[in-house]
Parts: C-alpha cells; structure tokens; sequence
C-alpha cells in the first residue's frame, strides 16, 4: 500500500489523509534516477522499474514552473524535476538528463562502493570521494553527479520503521482485524485438539458401556453403582443412580460419608437435599416428597417403620404477601386439596411423624386456617394424612393431640371413647392419646382455682402455698431451691408453661409439705391429701415420660411387662374415674380427667398389642408432642425471634426442616427430676412396702389416713412402721441444712472417693431422728445406707450449719466486691468450728474438705442471685420494659 503515499525523504502524505493532494508517478526515462535522487530515499534504488512507475511524489515537492501555465497544478511538464531534499531553494534543473551521456565507467562508478573519508569540517560539511583511479577520467558533470548520490542519506531502518507506523484508521482496524483472526484461529486449534481428546474419550467409554450393556449384572443397583463410576461432570444422574444415591443416604449418612470419602464417586450431601428441596411444600401433601420418605422406608423393618402422628396449631400474624414463584398471594386460608377461601389465615395446622423405637422425625403436611379448622375438616384431614403414611410404607400406630374442642370433637366422630382409646383406618388399629404435658398443665390451672375431692378426702393449693411461704422464710437453706412466685401467682402466659406446672407438682414439693407436716409447722387436714395427689400426679408423669430403660428414678424406667411402671399405670387407670372438681359448690369433672385416663388406658392396650411384634419394652416419651413444640420454636426463631411468623415463613421453614432435619428434640419440654443425681440402686421387681409417718399424729383418721398407693412410702424388705417423737422443736429450716449437708458429701465422695471421708461425714440414717426427715421423705426407695443421698453425721451436719451462718450474716457485705468467693472462704476458714474441723482431717482429706467449702459456696451464691433476679422489683420493671418492645 506505499504506492498511494508520497516517497519523497520524511513526507508520507497519502491522498486518503489529504483528498485536493495531487500525486504524480515517477517518470519511466531518465528523469526516474534524478528524481530518486532529489527525493532522498535510497530504498527507490532496489524497487524495479515497472514497480517505481507506481510511486509517487505529491506536488508540494515540485517548484512553479514544473506546472503547465494553462493548469492550475495539474499537470507536470515533460522536463519536471522535484526539489533536492537538501535545499530548500528551485533546484537547477537540467534541460534533459540524457541516458546516452552516461558512459560504461560511469555505470561502473554507480555500482561500486566508494569510500567516505571525513576530514575536520570547517565551515561547511564537504564530503571527499576518493578514487582509486585518476580523477581525470571523469568529467565536471559526473562528478557532481556522483557527489549528490553519494551525499544521499544512508537507508535509515529505524525511520522507515517510523513511517511505516503511522498508525491510519483505516490500518488500526485491520490489525484489529487480524488480532482477532489470529485469536479465532488459536481458539479452534485448541478446540479441535480437545475434540479430538474427547473423541478418543467417548471411543473408550463407549467401548466399556458396550462391556457393561453386555455383562449380566444381578441388580439394577449393582450396574447402577458401577456406571456412577463412569459418570463425568457434563452427564446428568440417571434415574436408577438417583435411587441408588437416595437409598444408600438414606440407610446411614456416616456410611454413605465414608464412601465418598474413599473415593466412590456418589452425588454430594447438597445435590441430595437439591433433589428433596424440589418440593414445593405448599398447603397440603407435597407428592414428591411423600416419594423420598417411601424410598426412606423401603428397606426398613417395622420398628423403624412404627411411628405417631401428633398434631396442632400455632396462631400466625394475618399477613398475605405476593409470590413470584408459585404466582399467587399467600396468606389466605389454605387446606390443601380440600381449596381456598377468601379468609385471611391466622392459624397453622402441622402434622408431625416420628418414630416410636427409632429416633426420626419431620413434618408431613400443613394447612393454614381461618380460627380453627372445622371438626368435620379434622377429622377428614386426619383420615387423610394415615392413609398417605400408610401407602408410603410406614406403619402409623398412635395419634397424639391437645384437649382442643375441635380435636375433642373430631375423635369423638372417630368413636374414640376412655375405654376404647382408638379407631380403624383400613383394618389397622390406631390409637388415640392426649398430650400428657398438656394435661399436667391443666391439672395444676384447675387446682390453683379451686379444690379436688378424692373418696371424700379433699386436695387443697392452700398447702402448696403455706409450705412455699415457710420455706420461703428459711435463710440458711430452701427445701424448695426452684420454687417462686411465678409457680405460685402464674400470670396468663405463666399458666401456659409446663415446666412451671412439673416443678410445682413434683416429688420435692411433696416431701416438702410431708416434712412441714412432720414437723408441726403445717397443720391442716387437707396437706396429707395434697401431699399424696402431688406424689401421684409427680409418679405419673414420670412413667408416661420415660426415657431410658433403667434410670435412678423407678417412674422413669421404660414401661416393660416386669416393674414398677406398669403396675403403677395399671392402678391409675381408675384414680380419676371418682376425682372431682369442687367450685363454689358445684362438683364437675375437668376435661383433664377424662384424657388421663384415655391416655393410660391407650399406653396400656397400645403395649399389649405390640408384643406380638416382639415388643419388650417401650419409651414413654415417644408418645408425646414435644418434638411439635420444638417445632413450633424453630418456627419463631426463623429471621430473630418472631412469635407471630407470617404464611411464608412457614412454608420456609418447614422446608428447611424437611430438608436438613432441624427438628431434633433436645428433650422433653419441662426440666428433668432434680432427683435424677442420686445415686439409687433399682430393683424393678422388688415389692413396695409402705411405711405411714402419719400414723401419730393428731388430725383425725378420715382426713389423715393416707391410700395405700399414695402414703409416704420408704422401701425397706425388713422393716417395720417407726414412730417419729413430734415434740422436738425441728423446722423445715432444719430438714434442709441435712439434706444440703448429704448432697455436700455426696458430691466429695462422687469426686475424690475417700474412706477416710467417708467415716467422718455420714452415719446411719435414724427414722427418730427428725432433721433427717427431708432427706427420707425424697427418696424413692428405701432409707439402707447403699440407696439415695446418705444421712450426714452430727459433727459434720453442725459444720454446714455453722458455715451456713457465716455466709447469710456476710453475704451483704461483700454482695457488689470482686472475687466474692475468695473473701467468704477466708472468713469460713477463720471460724474457730471450721478450724477445729479441718485440723481434724489428715493431709489428703484436707483438700476434700477444702472442697467442699468451696461447693457450699457455690451453690448459695448461685442460689442467691437467682432469687434476687426473679423476686426483685427491679428485674420485675426490666421485664416489663421488654414486654413493652413485643
């Protein structure tokens, strides 16, 4: 493309850059070398004659009078010669550079190579040729001739480099052009060199598949297992190795874990919860993830596959919002196939499976409702969600539910009666229980209000009160540490909480009025009775909420045909039957009564039924709601604490819960047994034999008299009835500084194991020893020196005591001072009692003691601050201004 510039020395214009520039070729006579050299570019020398007639010069280069008159600088003249490159003047231009002047040694002279030879220049730069012949030989002409080519600047690289790089738009796009070519080009040969590799890829695959297609294998999940090996990034998992992948993460996540980890190529843990969060999990029952519970279950045997089915409502905020995914308003009332309504929805409605002798457990259905689902509804729903369980393989045996009117009424459509606690669905039997948490709750609100009568005997809350208003006066130490006025007073959200209603009707509370009894401070004709329906109502929690098969406490054993449990649930099957209510002289019998005894009657008939399928023994505690409260708890935690979540957060959370299984139970939804810690060896067969404490004193036969299954009991194979001499001035004060002393030395010998220790902190328990009447009445057993916290002995009694003191009359003092503990230690140990007892030990069993300072400390400290923070008027204002934010 240099034909179309200007090649005169240092120009460059093109006629593109400078459209009215005239461009003339170079002449094809004589003129062509003259031009050449005028022009300075030594490079025109090597182009060929027929290519040099393409160049040109533009006509800034040539003087006036190269121009034909007539023209305006159109047209050259014949005799044209541009400008010498080295002057700026008219250049002399010759009337016709003749070819016939040159000679043959002129020609010569042209194609040899002279040398330059620079001398000291003065004035002006003269450049000398010299010859090897005699300068005569060439004439004036010639020789100015040769000068001016020799003067010629030399082909300058870098400055034809320079004019070629004079960068056009025209040029930039084509080497952007070219750029891009050059790019495409490296981009197909690498893309031809991978599908060649793949190619020969496929050939080989192609070649095992072709193997594999041809072996017999003994199972689709055999052939399934080895083509998952062959499985690149690019290929989709088929069918059978989604059912394979399912399956094996089914049956156990460790091992399936372990696979992975040894190399097996199986699809990750989150492409596994990607194939079951593909459920929309909308109102209703969600068909493909019924289909992952059945693949769950196909291979399982009956007791993984025997369940419960409890359900119940939460109140949700009337809050409808617009869904871009499903394109619809969610919020309204939603029953899944049975339609919707125009009706906002402010209740959830969350059926709940869960194993019975194995540990799983998720939600399987939702509905949304507009106050209450209608009983007809219910009970259609109910039907429902067990005919679905039942065609996904699993084996629904009992329903669990709140005393809910339209739960009441449902089941009562299902001809669910107290005798009769179950129903049929296609020939299977399906028992009905009634939340026993629950019930404990609305046994405990019906006795705050008003008095129970039992056989004539009457069951006041009057006694819970006087015997919490004792203990609350004791200083030194409380029979009753986790009792307060909110078990005592509740409020409207307080009468909700079942842990209140377990620690208020437990066995600390009955042994506790049984020693003010004792004791002479409570004297009422009613605080035997209560103290023997809080034993029972205490006894019977524990034996429907079993968790283990042995446990220190004999109620909370798993029910087995052999034991203590059975035989007790057998006996309460008819206590409610003659239990009434007493209000303002009217006699009713609360619906609470009525569900203890279908519960019982349930549990009963459900274990008889079970043992035809090699049933031994059952945990009661499966048999129960709590794992739903939870439920409902992770609902309220979604996004911060929220007690009134929205329709959509639901939806949301019961997926993430069907998805990750969120919903593992902690445990039971009340605290357990304070009781649990000591140390009670447990024969589940030995007989029970009572022992009365009642039988001396002065209230009369038909008010005192204690049921033989409700009495102050202790077991003793060898014993008989022991009288205990009321006269001696011991309060509940007393009775607990004894119990605190066994619980200090059972925790040291719990530690250090000394026998040294041993002999000098316990002794025998006496029956006539009235401070040791706490520590007898709270166990569960028997009073032997191997069963329940140990008697302390006198010495080491007096000592408790003693530091027991020190610690109420400083305890103020040092109330708001840094390492509190530290300074009450200094002073107990300054104590001339404490000295004399610890100088008593030897060396080893000084550390023990030391401990057991520490211990006493500890707990009153502990015991001390939190009365402060739940009695105080100032944590009582903080909740309140909390409350206000909600």
């Amino acid at each position: 493309m240099s034909g179309n510039k200007c090649q005169y020395l240092n120009c460059g214009k093109s006629k593109k850059m400078f459209p009215n520039l005239k461009m003339y070729r170079f002449p094809k006579d004589e003129r062509k070398e003259l031009w050449i050299i005028n022009s300075g570019n030594t490079n025109l020398f090597s182009i060929e004659p027929d290519k040099l007639h393409n160049r040109y010069i533009c006509q800034e280069h040539f003087p006036p009078e190269s121009f034909i008159q007539n023209f305006t600088q159109n047209r050259l003249i014949d005799t044209a010669i541009p400008y010498n490159y080295k002057s700026d003047a008219q250049p002399s231009t010759s009337s016709g550079f003749d070819k016939n002047d040159k000679s043959e040694q002129e020609y010569n002279i042209l194609k040899s190579t002279p040398t330059k030879t620079y001398y000291t220049r003065s004035k002006s730069d003269i450049v000398e040729l010299v010859f090897p012949s005699p300068p005569s030989m060439f004439s004036t002409p010639q020789k100015i001739k040769i000068t001016n080519i020799i003067d010629m600047p030399s082909p300058n690289l870098k400055m034809k480099s320079n004019l070629i790089e004079i960068d056009t738009p025209r040029k930039i796009n084509l080497k952007k052009k070219l750029k891009q070519k050059n790019k495409l080009i490296h981009n197909k040969i690498t893309h031809i060199s991978k599908l060649k590799k793949r190619v020969q890829t496929f050939n080989t695959r192609n070649n095992v598949k072709n193997s594999i297609n041809i072996h017999n294998f003994p199972s689709i999940n055999s052939k399934a297992i080895v083509t998952m090996q062959l499985k690149d990034r690019r290929r989709p998992w088929t069918l059978n190795e989604k059912n394979l992948a399912l399956n094996l993460y089914y049956k156990s996540p460790t091992a399936y874990k372990f696979l992975r980890t040894q190399k097996v190529n199986l699809p990750g843990p989150s492409t596994i919860r990607r194939w079951i969060g593909q459920s929309k999990f909308l109102p209703g029952f969600s068909k493909l993830f019924f289909s992952h519970i059945q693949k769950k279950f196909e291979s399982s045997d009956y007791k993984e596959k025997a369940c419960t089915v409890c359900f119940d409502e939460m109140y949700i905020k009337e809050f409808i919002e617009y869904s871009k995914e499903f394109d619809f308003i969610e919020g309204f009332e939603d029953l899944g196939h049975y339609g919707r309504t125009n009706k906002s929805a402010n209740c959830v409605l969350v059926f709940m499976a869960q194993g019975i002798y194995s540990p799983w457990k998720f939600p399987i259905a939702y509905f949304l409702a507009h106050s209450g689902v209608n009983k007809t509804i219910l009970k259609n729903l109910i039907i429902d969600v067990l005919q679905k369980l039942f065609e996904v393989g699993l084996c629904p045996k009992i329903i669990v539910c709140d005393q809910g009117t339209n739960n009441q009424s449902a089941l009562k459509s299902l001809d669910v009666s107290e005798d009769n606690p179950f129903f049929f669905i296609n020939d299977n039997k399906i028992f009905s229980l009634f939340d026993v948490p629950h019930l404990l709750k609305s046994i405990r609100n019906n006795l705050i209000n008003a008095c129970f009568i039992k056989d004539n005997k009457i069951i006041s809350f009057d006694d819970i009160k006087k015997t919490y208003e004792l203990d609350k006066q004791n200083h030194k130490s409380r029979s009753l540490v986790k009792i307060t006025d909110a078990h005592i007073y509740p409020s409207s959200f307080q009468k909700m909480r079942v842990k209140l209603a377990a620690q208020l009707l437990s066995n600390s509370m009955s042994a506790a009025i049984r020693t003010c009894i004792q004791t002479g401070q409570l004297q009422s004709n009613t605080s035997s009775n209560t103290a023997d329906f809080i034993e029972f109502i205490n006894n019977l929690f524990d034996c429907l909420n079993s968790r283990s098969l042995y446990s220190n406490n004999p109620y909370l054993c798993a029910l087995t045909d052999v034991g203590t449990v059975k035989n007790f649930l057998i006996g309460a099957s008819e206590y409610f039957i003659n239990l009434q209510k007493l209000k303002k002289g009217k006699l009713t019998q609360p619906p609470c009564f009525k569900g203890f005894t279908q519960t019982i009657n349930g549990v009963l008939q459900f274990f008889e039924a079970e043992k035809s399928n090699d049933i031994v023994f059952l945990m009661t505690n499966r048999l129960n709601q709590d794992r739903l409260e939870n439920l409902f708890s992770i609902f309220r935690q979604n996004g911060g604490y929220n007690k009134n979540p929205t329709a959509r957060t639901i939806r949301t959370s019961i997926r993430s819960n069907c998805i990750f299984s969120l919903c593992t139970s902690k445990g039971t939804n009340c605290e357990a047994a304070q009781e649990d810690a000591n140390p009670v060896i447990i024969d589940p067969v030995r007989p029970l034999n009572k022992i009365d404490f009642n039988s001396s004193t002065s209230s009369s036969s038909s008010d005192t008299e204690c049921n033989s299954n409700l009495s102050l009991c202790i077991l003793s194979s060898d014993e008989d009835s022991v009288n205990i001499d009321n006269n001696t001035d011991v309060s509940l004060e007393d009775c607990s500084v004894t119990y605190f002393a066994g619980y200090l030395g059972y925790k040291c010998m719990n530690k250090f194991n000394c026998n040294q220790c041993q002999l000098e902190l316990f002794m025998d328990k006496n029956l006539n020893d009235k401070k040791q009447l706490l520590l007898i009445n709270k166990n569960y057993i028997s009073i032997n020196n191997e069963s329940g916290l140990k008697a302390p002995s006198n010495n080491f009694n007096n000592v408790v005591n003693k530091m027991l003191n020190i610690f109420e009359n400083n305890y103020e003092k040092y109330l708001n001072k840094k390492k509190i503990r530290f300074q009450l230690t200094e002073l107990v140990k300054n104590n001339k009692t404490v000295i004399k007892w610890l100088d008593e030990s030897m060396k080893n069993c000084l550390e023990h003691k030391m401990y057991i300072i520490d211990q006493l400390l500890i707990c009153k400290i502990f015991n001390k601050t939190k009365m402060f923070s739940t009695t105080s008027k100032l944590a009582k204002l903080s909740k309140l201004k909390i409350l206000n934010h909600i």
